[in-house]
């Protein structure tokens, strides 16, 4: 079950101007960084060594952001990053403590 996900970073996110910076961990220990940039739209990814920046997207609702490769999607704290169309991190934010 995913009761063993953890996210990390409500209280200690960084908002520098524009730029939110947040960290998710999967059930598996996977973490996942994310830096959104509300001026450009865009969200730079740091998943298993690999970085990438996507481009927001128009959803009817929650957050979508992709590029050639990677396409990250959710609402809220629950959101799933795919690798050429294959998920390969799942975050639900819902049924996870805050990690302090």
């Amino acid at each position: 079950m995913f009761s063993n996900c953890q996210q990390a970073g409500t209280e200690e996110d960084a908002i520098s101007s524009s730029i939110i910076h947040r960290s998710f961990t999967d059930a598996r220990g996977n973490q996942l960084d994310l830096s959104f940039d509300n001026s450009r739209q865009t969200v730079a990814i740091n998943f298993g060594g690999e970085t990438a920046e996507l481009a927001s997207r128009h959803p009817a609702s929650g957050f979508w952001y992709t590029d050639e490769r990677y396409e990250l999607r959710g609402k809220g704290d629950d959101l799933q990053l795919a690798k050429d169309g294959t998920v390969i991190f799942e975050h639900h934010g819902g049924l996870v403590p805050v990690r302090q």
